[in-house]
Parts: C-alpha cells; structure tokens; sequence
C-alpha cells in the first residue's frame, strides 16, 4: 500500500496543485511561482511559521547561466530564502545534504563552506559527498564555518560520530528535532557503495538509528525532521515505521517531489537539484505548541531572480583562484583532440549538419553567459580541457574550443589511413552525453529526445571516403600509450 502513497497521491486535505516550473521566469513577487498543496487557513491564535528545505546543491555556487539553464545556485537561492526571512514569519532552514561538489574539484569545498554560513542553515545532513576530500577536511570546514551538520549514522574510522546525530532548534516557540541519515543498503535507485566514503567511514543500520534517535528526543521536541540521504521509498518506508517523524526531506534521491507525499501524518518532500527550487512547509502553530500543516510551496529561483551579492562574490573569487585539475584519459578518449575543422575533407554534408548545432558554439554559450573565465566549465564546452593534447586556453588552442565530433566518434582525422573504425554504437550510448548533460548542468535533459538535435543518420553523403590522392593538412599523430596519461601539474 505504501507504494500507491508514493506515487506522489495527496489526501483531500491537500489538494495538489501543479507548480509554475518556468524557471526562466521569478521575481520579488514570490507568490505567482509557488506551487504544491492546497492553503488550509490560520485559526484564530495560530502564528504561521515557515520551514523551509533546500534540494541537494552539488557544489553549485552559481547557476550554470547555458541557454534553459539560467534558475538556482547558492548566489539566487540565498536571495529567496532572504526574502522569506523578511516577510516577518519564523523561518527554519534545513538542507538534506549534498551540499558539496559531486565531481572532484579540488578545494571548491571550502568556497561552497563560505557560501553556506551566509546562507544562515539550522541543520545540514551529510552526505557523501560532504566527505568527498576525507573526514580531515569536512571537520576543519565544519568547525571553520560553523556548519550545523547533523549524521545519525556515519562513524569515523575509530567509531566516533561525524557529526552531532540531531539539532534541536525553536521555531515560533515550538522545538524542532533535526537529524539526518544516510541509506545503509543496496535497496531503492539512488544507492551508495563503499566506494563513495572514505576509508573507515561506517554506516550503522538506518532502523537502529532513527529509533535512538526517537527515543532521545522523546519528550524534548514538539516537532520531527528527518533529513534524508537514500531513495524515496525508503523515506516512504520509514514514514510508516515510524509514524513520529512529521517530516521527511529527501537528498541523495535528487528527484523533484512536485505534491508532497502524505503517510499518516508525514510529508516526504523533495526540492531537487541545485537551488533551482526552495521547498517551503507553512505552520500553522497555536499557543499549546500544536502544530498544522498550512500548505506547501515553492520558491522558484528564476532568470530574474537577483543573485545574493556576497555570494556572488564568493563565487568570482572561486573562479579567480580554482584549481580545477585536468581529467585523466579514459578508453573513450580519442589518441588526439582535434577540431571538426579536421573531419570535413571526408565528410562535408556531416560537417555542414554540425555546424548548425548548439555542439558547435559550445564556446559562443559561455561567452553569452560571461562564464569564459570558469574552467569548471570548459570541461564541457570545449574539447580535452588541459589535457597533454586539449584545450588549454582561446589564445593557445581556439579550434578546440566547441565541442567536436570527437565527443561522439573518439578517432583522429587519420582513422581511415590507420584502418580505425569509429564505434557506431558509441554515439548512441547515454554516459557520453550524460558526462556533460547532468542533473546540474542541463536538469531538463531527456537522451532519447535530445539525440534528435545532433543526429546526423539521414544525412546523405556521396561519399565517406577520402578523395582520390588525398592527402590530409593535419600531421599524422602518434597514438597514445596504452597507459593512461597523469594528469599534468
């Protein structure tokens, strides 16, 4: 039965009503862009409260600014949460974790740390990727910035907690416990392997968790938060295990819960990625402490969203003074990167296609968005960013710039010559898009739809063979070792 509950289904004192995802749209005005449950009205002597939730961050400083891809970050979401605190109603904001990098970008932790005490949280859940640079590091931003984080579960190599296990904070007179725990199995989609901590790191079981956790906060709290880093049926799971838990803010999961799901008298509710949207749970709280759920909302944080200028600063010094380090070859790295420029002798119809896409002014996007500077984004919008043979800078290697053929067919412009074939199953394979179209980067991006805008399958050519006694501009490469190549200083 609980699966039903989970399908996003609301009981009738909760009519749902679908959100305005225009994100591209936002203002002052935050009221238009809401969304989620139906209002049930203050009774007299209630104070309406607000508790607020973010989604999970990724490190996400500041929108990534690519056409359709202009909401959230840390530099617009501040600015909705602050609008919130002035609308004069208690705010309490929590975070389900995430909140760092999911790539590996080498001190960006610590600028992200910065980012998030201006943001003003009264709990943060930890999650993996908190402890992507080890336990050292997450303890030193911890205590340097003063971060609530918050782990029921997580145990550090000699069997002491991470964090505090729960936070007890006030919110219009009433006590709200907060704690978070992280998914101890293989259950559900969104899973962990042992991988994904640092060695030593231990999960205790949820359950065992969740219940001590009750259990010492029995009687001192009025109100329960979970933060939650696993897969939402088993946040849905839990509701019903432990029917005490009022609310259920789910992270690692990353999917966007557009009508909170009610089980009992627990909502399970999901703000996505990125900042793009801030969950907002209105109360209604009288003088005994009762507390009622009022509605559900969203914050959208849009195109005209205004970015927090101390966050924005923090983020130009990110950009000024990153160290992003070039990423290793893979198998489906070609032995050179080269432009397309190099591909049209042979294939000029193609060629021609190409260049009509938004692959082939890859660069021009980040000029449009003033992002040239970042080179966390050049990863993706040009072609082996600081690799031995790639993208180094615009005044060194402008062909590379763009992203090239080489992004689908991992050959030189000589594979011909040498008898290589380019893997026609390669182009048509998800993880070579899905490396740059992530949830971040590009949340609204479905492989089956977009694969029509590059497809080149009905393209006729007359021919893919080089012309009779051609021979190419380029020099012939000497392949690469069949080593990978360390990445470079």
């Amino acid at each position: 039965m609980w699966l039903g509950a989970c399908s996003g289904a609301a009981d009738n004192t909760m009519q749902p009503v679908e959100p305005q995802q225009a994100a591209a749209e936002g203002g002052r005005q935050l009221q238009p862009h809401m969304g989620g449950s139906g209002l049930v009205r203050l009774q007299p002597g209630e104070t309406e409260a607000l508790l607020v939730y973010s989604g999970v961050t990724h490190g996400t400083l500041e929108a990534c600014g690519c056409d359709g891809n202009i909401a959230g970050g840390m530099t617009k979401e501040r600015t909705v949460v602050r609008w919130l605190r002035e609308s004069g109603r208690p705010v309490l904001h929590v975070h389900p974790g995430d909140l760092m990098p999911y790539k590996d970008l080498p001190g960006k932790s610590r600028y992200v740390a910065e980012a998030a005490a201006l943001m003003g949280f009264d709990a943060v859940a930890v999650g993996d990727q908190e402890l992507r640079e080890g336990v050292p590091v997450f303890r030193d931003l911890a205590s340097q910035f003063r971060l609530p984080f918050v782990a029921a579960n997580l145990r550090d190599a000699d069997g002491k907690p991470l964090a505090p296990p729960y936070v007890i904070r006030t919110l219009a007179g009433v006590k709200v416990g907060i704690f978070s725990i992280v998914a101890d199995s293989g259950e559900g989609w969104y899973v962990f392997d042992e991988t994904a901590f640092p060695e030593g790191v231990a999960r205790r079981p949820v359950r065992q968790a969740v219940a001590e956790v009750l259990a010492e906060m029995d009687g001192k709290v009025d109100y329960v938060v979970l933060l939650s880093q696993q897969d939402k049926s088993l946040d849905c799971k839990l509701a019903y295990e432990f029917p005490r838990i009022n609310l259920i803010v789910g992270g690692h999961d990353e999917k966007l819960i557009t009508h909170p799901i009610r089980i009992g008298s627990t909502l399970v509710v999901n703000a996505g990625v990125a900042g793009d949207f801030v969950g907002i749970v209105r109360l209604g709280i009288d003088p005994r402490r009762h507390v009622r759920v009022l509605a559900h909302e969203f914050g959208v944080a849009g195109g005209t969203v205004p970015k927090d200028p101390d966050v924005e600063a923090i983020y130009a010094r990110y950009v000024k003074e990153q160290n992003v380090r070039p990423e290793v070859y893979s198998k489906d790295d070609p032995d050179v990167f080269q432009s397309s420029e190099t591909c049209e002798p042979c294939h000029k119809a193609i060629y021609k296609q190409h260049m009509t896409t938004k692959h082939a002014r890859a660069w021009q996007t980040l000029v449009d968005a003033k992002r040239t500077e970042d080179r966390e984004c050049w990863s993706c919008h040009t072609m082996g960013n600081r690799r031995p043979s790639g993208f180094k800078s615009m005044a060194e290697t402008p062909e590379l710039a763009n992203v090239s053929c080489q992004a689908c067919h991992p050959v030189t412009h000589d594979h011909n010559d040498r008898g290589i074939k380019s893997d026609p199953d390669f182009p048509l394979n998800q993880r070579a898009c899905e490396r740059c179209h992530t949830v971040v980067t590009s949340p609204d991006f479905n492989f089956w739809k977009d694969i029509e805008e590059i497809d080149h399958h009905d393209v006729k050519e007359k021919s893919n063979d080089p012309p009779p006694g051609y021979k190419h501009w380029l020099a012939m490469p000497e392949a690469k070792d069949a080593a990978p190549v360390a990445p470079t200083k």
